[in-house]
């Protein structure tokens, strides 16, 4: 006798067990599944303007209700089945914010987590600016923002994320004075101290170790009568109560303490009571068929300047027996009236009685004294008297602000002289 099993082909049974199977494993996902956070953060924002922005929230059934707590005052959200969770408003406060974001499908499936929201102070008061290598910081209402690359943390605002807008590194109000940016990382003078941020695998943040750091690490304490900071390739240099302190690298004897042995901490180049106005921090690292590395540093010393370092081009401003010198030399003689000084890759300019002169290598008139030939000691750049009040020493060329006005020379391929040629200059032209 054939059994009502027996009479159906096996072909179609198999095919039933299939389906069925298929059907269960469908319903059981959609049971079972839980809604996934697709968004990994949110932008940051700043106090007092407008912020919109939204988390996607991925589940394979619509979703049906959503909710998010701790947010700012001045924010608010909306969301949509599809998942997606609209922010949006003005932020009337700053701080770090852990939202908790609830989300419940369909199904009855729920997600429970917390996402992070910064929203930063915007500062109203911008009083000094610096450039390093793809970014930029600005000293702000007594604190300090940067903006641009921020793959070592040079931004400090505790991310390695790039941005395009000024993020909080030191809070407005925080006693900030003076900002520099690096090769790949930022110090600041804060309440008398030193805070430094970004790359340190030299100990350039001179906080005794080699790790980076996002944040902003303390240097030199508060309260240590620090008047000036410079941060350089992969080592940094203060003015503390009149002397210098520098750390980091020290290939080149740009810590100027007598040694080619780097710190982590700072040590002293030139002792306290010196009458020190001024450091720079200058190096660039090798550039293929081009030059060599070098680091060197300056400083400001009794109406004069004071070089230490890398002297392959004669950036110290003196003629030495070898191509570095770890220990101070005299490049302006005290009683100058040096005012100013910018220290870069491999050449140097400095304020004098009101003009400029420069020293070091000059293959495209960056010393601007009519010539491309390199000095190792000062040449003029601009005459005295001539109401110079600032000057920056770039790659291969230079500018000042002369009577009001700005002046470059050296180097032009890209037009970086401002004077509508891409013609180098070695003497000073208007921008």
């Amino acid at each position: 006798m054939i059994t009502p099993t027996q009479s159906i082909p096996r072909f179609f049974r198999l095919a039933f067990v299939l389906i069925c199977i298929a059907i269960f494993s469908l319903a059981s996902a959609q049971t079972f599944a839980r809604p996934q956070l697709l968004t990994s953060q949110l932008p940051q924002g700043f106090q007092g303007q407008a912020y919109a922005s939204f988390l996607v929230v991925g589940s394979p059934v619509p979703l049906a209700s959503a909710s998010i707590a701790g947010l700012p005052a001045g924010l608010s959200f909306t969301h949509s089945v599809s998942g997606s969770i609209a922010i949006s408003g003005t932020p009337t406060a700053a701080g770090s914010f852990a939202l908790t974001l609830l989300a419940t499908d369909t199904a009855g499936g729920t997600l429970n987590t917390t996402v992070p929201l910064t929203v930063n102070l915007r500062a109203t008061s911008v009083t000094a600016i610096t450039a390093g290598t793809n970014f930029n910081c600005a000293l702000a209402s007594g604190g300090v923002q940067c903006w641009g690359a921020n793959d070592s943390g040079q931004l400090g605002n505790n991310s390695l994320i790039s941005s395009p807008v000024p993020v909080t590194a030191i809070d407005p109000g925080s006693n900030a004075t003076m900002v520099s940016a690096g090769d790949y990382h930022s110090c600041a003078v804060v309440s008398g101290g030193v805070q430094c941020w970004g790359a340190n695998r030299d100990g350039q943040l001179g906080n005794g170790t080699t790790n980076y750091s996002p944040a902003p690490v303390q240097a030199i304490p508060s309260g240590s009568n620090v008047t000036s900071v410079s941060a350089g390739l992969s080592h940094s240099c203060a003015v503390v109560n009149g002397g210098v302190q520098c750390w980091g690298a020290n290939d080149f004897g740009q810590l100027g303490n007598n040694s080619l042995t780097p710190s982590l901490v700072p040590m002293v180049t030139i002792a306290a009571g010196s009458n020190v106005t001024a450091v720079a921090a200058g190096g660039v690292s090798n550039h293929p068929r081009v030059a060599p590395s070098t680091s060197q540093s300056c400083a400001l010393v009794n109406g004069g300047v004071q070089c230490w370092g890398s002297n392959s081009y004669g950036q110290l401003g003196k003629i030495t027996a070898a191509f570095t010198s770890q220990v101070p030399v005299q490049a302006i003689p005290p009683g100058s009236n040096a005012t100013a000084i910018s220290v870069s890759d491999y050449h140097a300019c400095a304020i004098v009685n009101g003009g400029v002169q420069c020293w070091g290598r000059n293959t495209t008139g960056q010393l601007g004294n009519a010539t491309t030939t390199g000095s190792s000691g000062p040449v003029q750049a601009i005459t005295a008297n001539s109401n110079v009040t600032a000057v920056s020493a770039g790659n291969a060329h230079s500018c000042a602000v002369a009577n009001g006005s700005v002046k470059c020379w050296g180097y032009n391929i890209a037009g970086q002289l401002g004077n509508d040629t891409m013609t180098d200059s070695p003497v000073p032209v208007l921008a």
